[in-house]
């Protein structure tokens, strides 16, 4: 009886053994799977961080090539001194008074035909890098008369006293450029033609970034 219970005892303590290795066994595949899913993940991460750098490295180098056609497009336009953006033709007159009583006092009066230029200084323009391309901006007191053409001029009354003397040559010429000048300021108090001007402006640029394939905004203060 007791060789017996020897036995029994021996016979469980040999279960337990086989118990406590079959647990082992189980950890160790559950650690191996563990393992095994901690790789994949890891391995994913680096697959979408190698993605992720990639796509980064193609933006840069999109943003170069963009920079390029950016600093293309400006140079382009600097190139040029002053750009033309309106053309008006129009009629102006002023009175010329001579004398200072009434026995000199004359009084001629002027008119002439003229194109005007409006336009705006290259170097007037600023640009800078926007989140949607790049940002052309002007200020509209920097449009100004480019040229002014005299097409006819006429005087049209003169009015002379007993002792008045009419206006030499070189005060005609003198009486003219105050005209011109008067038609000049005309043409730029006059807002539907920097409205017109501006136009032009937007036109000629938006025109040129289409044929250089950039993006821009225009930005008018």
């Amino acid at each position: 009886k007791i060789e017996n219970k020897g036995c029994e005892i021996m016979k469980k303590i040999t279960k337990i053994k086989l118990g406590l290795a079959s647990v082992g066994l189980a950890g160790t595949a559950c650690l191996g799977s563990y393992a095994y899913g901690q790789f994949n993940a890891d391995a994913q991460r680096l697959k979408e961080l190698e993605a992720s750098n990639k796509a980064q490295a193609e933006y840069i180098e999109q943003l170069k090539a963009q920079n390029i056609k950016y600093e293309k497009f400006v140079t382009q336009v600097s190139n040029e001194t002053e750009l033309i953006l309106f053309t008006e033709e129009g009629i102006t007159n002023t009175v010329i008074e001579n004398g200072s009583n009434f026995l000199t006092h004359t009084e001629t009066e002027f008119a002439i035909e003229y194109r005007v230029k409006l336009g705006i200084k290259t170097s007037a323009i600023s640009y800078y890098i926007g989140e949607e391309g790049i940002n052309v901006v002007i200020n509209r007191d920097s449009i100004e008369v480019n040229s002014l053409e005299v097409l006819n001029k006429n005087i049209l009354i003169t009015s002379g006293k007993l002792f008045g003397k009419y206006m030499t040559q070189d005060e005609k010429i003198a009486a003219e450029k105050l005209i011109c000048d008067k038609a000049k300021e005309e043409v730029l108090k006059d807002n539907s033609n920097i409205d017109m001007a501006i136009n032009g402006f937007s036109e000629y640029m938006n025109g040129l970034a289409k044929i250089m394939d950039v993006d821009i905004n225009i930005i008018i203060h």
